[in-house]
């Protein structure tokens, strides 16, 4: 979930409305089986600075009631993520459908991307390209590749390339944004990027990848998103205790 985010309180009405649209929409099992009905537990709303007139963006955590049985330990299924609602429409800004979803939005809203703060563009971005699997964090400069080096886990830790660092170095950047309504706009970052839970699977993980990412959004709101991995070889993976 985002930093700029807030608990969001919404009508009955709308609640159950969101319920059955996310119900209809997306289900947590296969087409064939019949899907249990929905039960929000949590929202919170996107904290955009205002840009949005047309649609609420909110974070939501939903069970599906029909598949867990939490009197023998087996868990509800549970739909998380980050939504645009526009009073009867409900659409997804996570998943393979996200950049496509958000390009739709801003496209309704149809203001200038001058007008929405880096911030809050940056914050869609990342939650839309986002993977269950893996974890993004945004690098400026090597300071950043050093602090990351400092986190550890229980099972090992990172341990930075020096000459590999020195090469990176110079080309990290902080996150740039420019553009207007007639050429249209671009956000580009750097960011490391690996695998969730790294420590706690068996076998060495694969070293995170410094990546620069580029999205172009033309004048109409469509997003094209370019990634280029950087290295593989600024982190080594080195268990605790050798």
């Amino acid at each position: 979930m985002s930093a700029l985010s807030a608990p969001l309180k919404l009508p009955d009405e709308d609640v159950k409305l969101l319920e059955r649209l996310m119900q209809e929409q997306f289900p947590l099992m296969p087409a064939q089986w019949k899907s249990g009905p929905f039960k929000i537990v949590e929202m919170d709303s996107f904290e955009d600075g205002n840009f949005f007139k047309k649609y609420k963006i909110f974070y939501v955590r939903a069970i599906g009631l029909e598949f867990g049985r939490p009197d023998l330990g087996i868990p509800n299924f549970m739909r998380t993520g980050l939504f645009a609602f526009d009073g009867k429409n409900l659409c997804s800004l996570n998943g393979s459908d996200a950049l496509k979803n958000l390009g739709t939005v801003l496209k309704n809203e149809n203001r200038p991307l001058e007008q929405i703060k880096p911030d809050v563009l940056l914050s869609l971005i990342l939650d839309s390209i986002k993977q269950y699997d893996r974890w993004l964090k945004i690098v400026s400069s090597s300071s950043d590749l050093l602090q990351f080096e400092k986190n550890s886990t229980p099972a090992g830790h990172y341990k930075l390339n020096s000459q590999e660092l020195k090469q990176i170095a110079e080309c990290l950047k902080p996150v740039s944004f420019f553009g207007n309504t007639k050429i249209g706009w671009k956000l580009r970052f750097y960011a490391l990027q690996g695998l969730e839970n790294a420590g706690c699977i068996p076998q060495p993980p694969k070293p995170p990848e410094v990546c620069v990412y580029e999205f172009d959004i033309s004048p109409k709101f469509d997003i094209t998103m370019y990634k280029d991995v950087r290295t593989n070889k600024v982190f080594s993976w080195v268990v605790t205790g050798t």
